[in-house]
């Protein structure tokens, strides 16, 4: 049986307090205690190991003093844990028990693009699947970091780089060709569990698939931004 102790300040201690070899929880009950300042202090144990567990995933210090973030699977969350020269991170949020696939929302503009709804030449359909491209490209690329906000574990490289080999729309042809290329990669992406912190399962579809005709491209684009923005959103604000 753990032994609790509450200690001159009030605070609860589970576990031996008084023996530095041994692993300890404390509650700090008074938050205004000037000389804790914490709620909860997990003590290390012997081999100087001490970690808490929120939903999924585990939070805490390493044997060898470095402190780190885990997913439920045992992946080591580098954006969030320390490189044992650098302090820990001052990153961590709310996503530690979120169901979100982003550690922070960035719809990369699209956001404030209004859907085309069948209206616009072959140029503004050009423009608007160049736009779609340019901000997936951009979304595969973030990383979140200690010093930065970020959407994912770590970049999407691949799909990033045969995205980008696509050539932009410039005609009727090309933009066919980019929407069909959008449409994959979203797909590719977005269900990849080592980029996000949750896989999105969700499968994308455009209204007409392949598109053939300028109607088609404007109306699938639309269906795009839809997802896009959809999948950007879900991560810490």
């Amino acid at each position: 049986m753990s032994e609790m102790t509450q200690d001159e300040q009030g605070n609860l201690h589970i576990g031996p307090y008084g023996d530095a070899r041994k692993a300890r929880l404390t509650i700090d009950f008074d938050a205004g205690d000037p000389t804790s300042g914490k709620g909860i202090d997990v003590k290390a144990n012997a081999a100087g190991v001490a970690s808490v567990k929120l939903g999924g995933f585990t939070i805490g210090q390493t044997a060898a003093g470095t402190f780190q973030v885990t997913d439920s699977a045992g992946n080591i969350l580098p954006a969030f844990s320390s490189d044992g020269t650098t302090p820990g991170s001052a990153y961590i949020e709310a996503l530690a028990i979120s169901t979100d696939y982003h550690a922070n929302q960035n719809q990369q503009g699209l956001d404030a693009l209004a859907a085309l709804a069948g209206v616009g030449t072959q140029a503004v359909a050009n423009a608007r699947a160049n736009a779609l491209k340019t901000a997936m490209i951009a979304h595969m690329a973030s990383v979140g970091t200690r010093t930065a906000r970020g959407s994912h574990k770590n970049a999407d490289t691949a799909n990033s780089a045969t995205l980008a080999a696509v050539a932009d729309a410039s005609d009727l042809a090309t933009s066919i060709t980019l929407v069909n290329a959008l449409l994959v990669a979203i797909n590719t992406h977005n269900n990849q569990a080592t980029r996000h912190f949750h896989d999105d399962a969700t499968s994308v579809t455009i209204t007409t698939d392949p598109p053939t005709t300028l109607a088609h491209v404007r109306t699938d684009c639309d269906d795009l931004l839809a997802a896009m923005v959809t999948h950007m959103a879900a991560g810490a604000a």
